[in-house]
């Protein structure tokens, strides 16, 4: 079992995560900024409409967490996610020339 570690001094540790209700029919994200103490910073959540597979939901989190983050001017965010798969998929991306 793992838990919360700190963010480096002066970054900021951003978690998201999502759940699915098919038969609702609604994905759900959240996310919680907090600092190198572990302070409580922001946080946001979105409700949208269809249901998804979760490496998709994922995935689309982290765009939408993206997006969130340089629209209040956040800057040093370390993004964490149980989703393996969304964090490979990042990090070739990130790799690749």
């Amino acid at each position: 079992m793992q838990q919360w570690k700190k963010p480096q001094p002066g970054k900021y540790k951003i978690n998201f995560d999502t759940t699915i209700d098919v038969i609702a029919g609604v994905t759900s994200l959240g996310v919680v900024i907090r600092d190198h103490e572990g302070d409580f910073i922001a946080c946001f959540m979105k409700k949208l409409q269809g249901a998804m597979d979760s490496k998709h939901a994922e995935a689309l989190a982290l765009k939408w967490v993206v997006r969130w983050t340089k629209k209040i001017g956040l800057v040093g965010g370390c993004f964490e996610s149980d989703c393996l798969e969304v964090i490979r998929a990042v990090k070739m991306q990130t790799l690749e020339p």
